[in-house]
Order: C-alpha cells, then structure tokens, then sequence
C-alpha cells in the first residue's frame, strides 16, 4: 500500500489533485460514470488521509483539505 510505503520516510503534505467530474446532463450519466465519480472525489481522498492520520499525528502535521473545482462544475438548465 502507498501508505506503508512512502510514510516512514517523512514527509510535510499530502496532496490529493484527483478530481474527476462527468458533465453531462443528469439522466444521461452512466450508473458506472456517478460510482466512479464517488470513488475518486470522496472515497480515494477519504482513505488516502486515514491512511496517513497515524503518521501525521506522530508528526504533529495537519490536513488541509482543497477541493478540485472540476468536482463542481455543473450544467445550465435546460
């Protein structure tokens, strides 16, 4: 796992610039393009910050959290 992997070597940010936005109109979204959405926008950021959280905490870091502006991007009205 990434975490395991880079986290003993110390480190001063973690920076997640995943952002993935399907724009299209609602009932023209894929079931699959929405779940993928979710993946990368909320669960992968979720995940990759408990991931380090007991390292940070050993390190006294914090964790600021800047979103992707593509993530809210949406259409007009029709």
């Amino acid at each position: 796992m990434f975490v395991n992997r880079y986290a003993d070597e110390g480190f001063t940010a973690v920076i997640n610039n995943a952002g993935i936005n399907p724009i299209n109109w609602i009932e023209n979204v894929e079931e699959h393009d929405l779940e993928e959405c979710i993946k990368v926008n909320l669960i992968a950021p979720a995940l990759l910050l408990k991931g380090f959280v007991p390292f940070m905490k050993r390190q006294k870091k914090r964790f600021p959290q800047i979103r992707n502006a593509e993530a809210c991007k949406t259409r007009p009205a029709k």
